[in-house]
């Protein structure tokens, strides 16, 4: 009963929200074919209802104990943080007439103001569900409910002005459980759904309609076999200032298909095959912008987009022997959207992607692994872009892990790989590039006696870009990393620990054919760590030290070799305290601080002479003192609350962010 629940309010969330975008309009038919276990219905009936009606499964499953038909439920919560405050209310009812039936009500009310501005958000909502779910046979259910949004807005163009959304909606859905057509699981949906409202700057009417199917066959104790078919289908009216856009239907279409063959994780075949096919219509401002349309409506237009999208994926692992494991996997994802208005956002792409692995298992405590791969991309944006490429990459991976011992390990990891750029406007965009790419990671870790962890990780770096239009070439260069990380942790007793890492990285980048244009930077950090656990108390205590230069290789004017100078430097400290009391399991007082401290020094000649030609000084800290407390109001009630108090100092800090409060408070009474 709770499966099918559950399952059924996923399904609902599949029919309410329409596709804004390729994904979205996508998904509400190419999950309803999904060849899983258990289809899931067109993506968004509870949409509506997942976050207009809140009626989920945990809802509806209620203490089976006690039989209670009707359970109302009033919850309230409260935010505040450095930028808001947020002050919301819900009245909720839950009812269980029986003979299967579910239902719920819930109205909901939010308010957020904004710290240091005049400006607020209201959001409202009323959700009426009602569900009969028969286990293994049918379910079937209804929703119905308004949605209000009244917010700012916060881009550029229209800072400040208000946002309004309003939506009244209508659902209704059905779906068939008992397996058909022989085989040995089966699903057959319809939903609908029925809305309209204001949706800033158009006010819309919707139809939508999707029905699903799904069928899965097992052959013999090996052999799986599943297909689903979708299809969605919207009509949507929209009238912006007086202009009315009538009739306008979308449809998207789904097929879908899997096989699998054999047992366990090492499956000898896997397929997996998808395809969507549809057009999406709807009324869309100019490149985005609704501030344009509202001031002038004749801006807008009915955008017609053709979608097509097709995913195969065959996967083969087998293992032939104990010590010998091997995969091979093929991708081919394609994606296709054509705007006929406004080309610019159509977008065609494909991606063929072949991978080969092998795994070796050459002694009980070492393993190693080998994998090829190549990859083909085909990106076009359309006939205005000069962005559009082909692109091509071929890589190679090697990682083997060794147990020395009981407590100590070695891993290495090496790769590379070959990747090519070739721009489909040439003449306009030469910019065709070959990458280069090699790293080598190497990673010790022991276990020492007296509870002492050790180890040292080092990695290298090696990212060549070649530019193959000669007017490029000055571009040319290379980059290399070289990072060696040793670290420990000590833990003497119990209570106690405390741990360091020491970190050292060169990343070096040097152009090819321009001698004195290279940069050098040089990164040393170092980590401290300590933690205690005494009496309902945890404390912990964290150093950073971190130290940056920056420098080139100069051939002086003389000649001679190159000589390494530094232009900048910078030294960070950084310290927090953080300590918890727990009077009870219930109650908890913390507080926690922390400073940093940041000096950076400009260098250069001075007489002759390496100094300091300028230096900058940046600090800041904070302080939080806190408390947490969880309460129950008989059996039938809750209230959680976290209230701290914040102290702030730094440059660049708004008055409203130099002190406040931060509270979360919540709190649940069922009557």
């Amino acid at each position: 009963m709770k499966k099918a629940a559950f399952i059924l309010l996923v399904l609902i969330a599949a029919a309410v929200a329409p596709p804004s975008h390729a994904q979205q309009a996508d998904s509400t038919s190419t999950v309803a074919a999904d060849s899983t276990k258990k289809v899931s219905a067109p993506s968004g009936l509870l949409a509506g209802q997942a976050t207009q009606g809140e009626a989920t499964s945990t809802n509806l499953e209620s203490d089976t104990s006690v039989v209670r038909l009707l359970s109302p439920k009033w919850t309230v919560e409260y935010r505040a943080s450095e930028s808001e405050y947020r002050l919301g209310s819900g009245m909720g009812l839950l009812f269980e007439p029986g003979a299967g039936w579910h239902g719920s009500s819930k109205v909901e009310i939010a308010k957020r103001d904004y710290r240091g501005r005049d400006m607020s958000d209201i959001n409202e909502r009323f959700s009426n569900t009602a569900i009969r779910i028969i286990p293994d046979l049918y379910n079937i259910n209804f929703s119905l409910g308004q949605d209000y949004l009244r917010q700012k807005a916060i881009g550029l163009a229209r800072s400040g002005g208000d946002m309004v959304i309003e939506n009244k909606y209508f659902n209704a859905g059905a779906s068939w459980e008992r397996p058909e057509f022989w085989a040995k699981r089966s699903r057959f949906a319809l939903l609908g759904r029925a809305g309209g409202g204001q949706n800033d700057f158009k006010y819309d009417k919707n139809l939508q309609a999707d029905a699903s199917g799904y069928l899965w066959y097992g052959i013999g104790p090996q052999l799986n076999v599943s297909g689903g078919y979708g299809v969605w289908r919207r009509v949507e009216y929209s009238d912006v200032s007086g202009r009315k856009f009538d009739n306008m239907p979308s449809d998207m279409d789904t097929i879908s298909a899997k096989v699998r063959y054999g047992t366990g994780e090492k499956k000898l075949l896997f397929l997996d095959y998808k395809r969507t096919v549809g057009v999406v219509r709807k009324v869309d401002p100019p490149r985005g912008n609704s501030l344009e349309v509202i001031e002038n409506p004749e801006l807008a237009i009915m955008e017609r987009s053709n979608r097509q999208a097709e995913k195969l994926l065959v996967r083969s692992s087998m293992q032939p022997m104990s010590y010998l494991a091997l995969d091979f996997e093929f991708l081919r994802d394609y994606f296709n959207q054509q705007n006929l208005v406004d080309d610019r956002l159509s977008k065609e792409t494909e991606t063929r992607d072949v991978k080969a692995k092998a795994g070796y298992r050459y002694a009980a405590s070492g393993f190693i692994d080998f994998e090829i791969g190549k990859r083909n991309n085909d990106i076009d944006y359309g006939p205005v872009s000069l962005s559009s490429y082909l692109e091509k990459e071929q890589s190679i991976k090697v990682s083997m892990t060794q147990d020395v011992s009981d407590s100590v390990r070695v891993m290495l990891r090496g790769s590379g790989s070959l990747k090519q750029r070739f721009y489909k406007k040439r003449d306009a965009n030469p910019r065709d590039a070959d990458y280069l790419y090699y790293s080598l990671l190497a990673d010790l870790d022991a276990g020492l006696p007296l509870n002492i962890r050790a180890g040292v990780k080092f990695t290298y770096k090696y990212n060549e870009t070649i530019n193959i239009d000669a007017s490029l070439s000055d571009d040319n260069h290379t980059e290399y990393t070289y990072w060696v990380v040793p670290r420990f942790t000590l833990r003497p007793a119990l209570w106690f620990e405390i741990g360091q890492e020491y970190e050292i990285k060169m990343e070096f980048t040097d152009f090819t054919f321009k001698e004195n244009e290279n940069y050098l930077d040089r990164t040393t950090i170092m980590n401290t760590q300590a933690r205690f656990k005494f009496y309902r108390s945890h404390l912990s205590i964290n150093h950073r030290y971190q130290f940056i230069d920056t420098g080139s290789y100069l051939r002086p004017p003389e000649g001679g070799e190159r000589l390494y100078g530094r232009t900048n430097e910078s030294y960070e400290h950084r310290m927090s305290f953080r300590y918890e009391y727990m009077p009870t399991t219930e109650f908890t007082l913390y507080t926690y601080s922390n400073y940093r401290f940041q000096q950076s020094n400009r260098l250069g000649a001075i007489d002759g002479e390496m100094g300091i030609l300028s230096t900058r000084y940046y600090d800041s800290g904070e302080m939080t003192l806190g408390l947490k407390r969880m309460t129950k109001v008989t059996e039938a009630g809750k209230v959680n609350l976290d209230i701290a108090w914040v102290k702030r100092f730094g440059p660049n800090l708004s008055p409203e962010r130099r002190e406040f409060w931060e509270v979360n408070l919540n709190a649940e009474i069922n009557f």
